[in-house]
Order: C-alpha cells, then structure tokens, then sequence
C-alpha cells in the first residue's frame, strides 16, 4: 500500500538524507545509509519504492567509479536535471570518504559551457571546496588556478565583462559568478580590464559588477587601501562601504593584510556588525590566518565585550570552516576546548572538532589524487 503519511514522516523524522548504492546500471536494486556531512554513516531507512537520476528523488546517488565513468562519457546527451544530479551528488559525497575529490575536477570542466548562472552557482562552491587541497604559493596551486582560468574563459568570452542592455537576469548573474571565479584564477587579462574601470565617481560605476572593479583596483594597486579605509569610514551607502573592507581582507599584498587587521579592534572606525564580518573574512587568507588567530586569542575579553551570548559562538564555528593543516587545528583546539563547558561554545566548540578532524582526513586521503586528476585534465 501506498502510505502517505509514513513515507512523510520518514523524512521529517529522518534528519539528513539517504545516500542510494547499487551494484546495477538502473539501481533496479540498491541499499541506503543515512548521510552526514561529518563522514559518519548510519544505518536508517526510508521508504524508497524507485530511484532515477533527475532531481524528483530526495536521496544522493552514490555512483560507483564505472557508472559514474559512464555518465561522463555520455555527458552531453545528459538532460539538465541529470547534470544537476550528478553535480550536487557528487559534490556532497566528495565530503566523505565515499567518493574522492579528485572525480570533481573532470566533472567540472563538463560545464565550461554551460549558460545556468544557478548551475555556475553550485561550480563555484565546488571551486571553493576545493581549495582545501592546495597549498598557496604552490606549483600545485599554480596548476589549479590555471585549470579553473581555463574553465571560465569560453563562457567570459562570449558574455563580456561589463553588463550590457540585453542582458537578462541570468547573464548578470551568471558575469558575477565568472568574474569571481576569474578574479581568483588571478587571469591578468581580466583583473586589469577591471581596474581600469575604476573610477572614484562610485554612482557611475557599472554597478553589477562595481565590487569586481574595486577588488581589480586594489589587487593592482596595493596602495589604495588608505583611501579605501577611508571610504569604509566615510560613504553613507552600506553595502558601498562593505564593498571596500572586503577588499581589503581578499589581498595578497602583507602591508595590506596587516593594516586590515590593525583594524580589528578599532572600535572607532568599523562598525560592531562589520567586527565579526572583518574577522572570518581575514582568517579565510592563508596568508595572515595566524596573525589573525593570535589576535583573537590575545583579545578574547575584547570580543567578548563585542559579542551577544548569541554570536560568541560564531568564532569556533565559522574558524573550523577554514582550517585545513594539523598545526592550525592544534592551535584551535588549544584555545576553544579548554571553553567546551561553556554552554554557549560547547556545541560550535564539539562540531567544529568533528568538522575539522574530517576536513583533514579528507585531505591526506585526497590529495595526491586530486593532484593527479588536475595534471590528467591538462593533457
């Protein structure tokens, strides 16, 4: 019988989703595990009476090597929903140890032509993610930008980089998503394009893609972040002003990173919501996370003082998200769980480690391989 009520209930119940296995082409037979982004499987059931490959299902598809093969071969006959299924799906399940990484870098290049900004929305997650694997400063890393330059450029190309009036809103979307992508390829073409762009008349900048501009500027011309500070200071409009600190914490230059985070506790120049925001965005470059882990450990009553019992714990949370070396979780954990009794840190504090031992397992599980994956896609 077809029961309604148990089925919904086995979802709403259920927390997470299934994760589907067969050992058949048309999973005509399959088993099913319960998901957790954490790695850990466990045994839970829902009732399941077909499985396909479009996005009706709510369960990931755990594809073996050869299907999975299979649909790359077939990729282009693939309906979009199927695209999709195999994007999202394989991008959830590279997070464990069920499927490598490594798999992600042929998948994405698939999409090099893809018109989706929703579609380009879930690449640049997965481009993200990826970063855990690379050192910066790297060959390896060098190999990786290069690889997702190459990924973007078709789509740039045939959209442009500045707006133009028939543009729809997919496209506006779709530049934003590219030039992002671009901006952290360092493709020079596109970064100079940029920041010639720039202009201090901010009302008559192409306002779709103003934040690229002014990211461009400072990346060329390192200099800037004075008057920058200053905007932050002194333009009424908010997002306008956010537009220029963010800028400030994505540099490569050091005298810039350092002057950023100066601005930590200077209470009279950012803003207490922008304090946090400052933070996290300068723990996520490599290139001064310790500085700035060190700064909180030394001003932990100042951000106290800064912080509600409510967004305290934002600071184990939204730290774990970033780290990826066993030297940086040792300092974490040093400094966060001797406050794990702390009813306010605990839970951040205990997810934070799981999500942290994890991350690193999955890197010294993956490298080598995704390594690998990327020098294959250059041949």
């Amino acid at each position: 019988d077809f029961n309604v009520s148990k089925i919904m209930h086995s979802f709403i119940d259920q927390p997470n989703y299934p994760v589907i296995t067969s050992s058949s082409p048309d999973f005509s037979t399959f088993t099913q595990k319960r998901f957790l982004l954490d790695g850990e499987m466990t045994t839970s059931n829902w009732p399941i009476s077909k499985v396909t490959e479009d996005m009706t299902g709510h369960y990931i598809l755990n594809l073996s090597n050869k299907e999975f093969e299979n649909r790359l071969s077939k990729f282009d006959s693939l309906s979009l929903e199927e695209k999709l299924r195999l994007l999202i799906d394989r991008n959830l399940l590279s997070k464990t140890h069920l499927t490598s990484a490594a798999t992600l870098i042929p998948l994405i290049s698939k999409f090099k032509y893809e018109n989706s900004a929703s579609v380009w929305n879930i690449i640049l997650s997965i481009v993200v993610n990826l970063k855990i694997y690379f050192d910066i400063d790297t060959k390896e890393e060098a190999d990786y930008k290069s690889f997702v330059a190459s990924l973007v450029a078709p789509k740039l190309a045939e959209i442009g980089l500045t707006t133009r009036p028939d543009d729809d809103e997919n496209t506006i979307r779709l530049r934003t998503i590219l030039l992002s992508l671009d901006f952290y390829a360092e493709t020079s073409s596109t970064i100079n394009a940029l920041s010639e762009m720039y202009s201090e008349d901010y009302d008559n900048l192409d306002s779709e893609i103003r934040e690229h501009i002014i990211d461009a500027k400072l990346y060329t011309d390192p200099t800037k972040i004075d008057k920058y500070i200053d905007n932050y200071i002194n333009i009424p409009d908010p997002e306008l002003k956010f537009e220029f600190l963010f800028a400030g914490t994505i540099s490569k230059d050091k005298k810039v990173l350092t002057k950023m985070a100066k601005l930590l506790e200077q209470t009279d120049i950012v803003k207490p919501q922008d304090q946090f925001h400052l933070f996290i965005f300068l723990f996520r470059n490599q290139r001064i996370r310790n500085e700035v882990f060190s700064w909180l450990t030394s001003h932990w009553d100042f951000v106290q003082q800064m912080s509600s019992d409510k967004s305290l714990d934002n600071y184990p949370r939204y730290t774990a998200n970033s780290i990826r070396t066993d030297a940086e979780f040792k300092a974490w954990r040093d400094f966060f769980e001797p406050m794990k009794n702390n009813p306010v840190l605990s839970r951040a504090i205990e997810i934070g480690r799981k999500e942290i031992a994890s991350r690193l397992d999955l890197i010294k599980a993956d490298q080598e391989a995704v390594f690998k994956a990327l020098k294959d896609n250059q041949q």
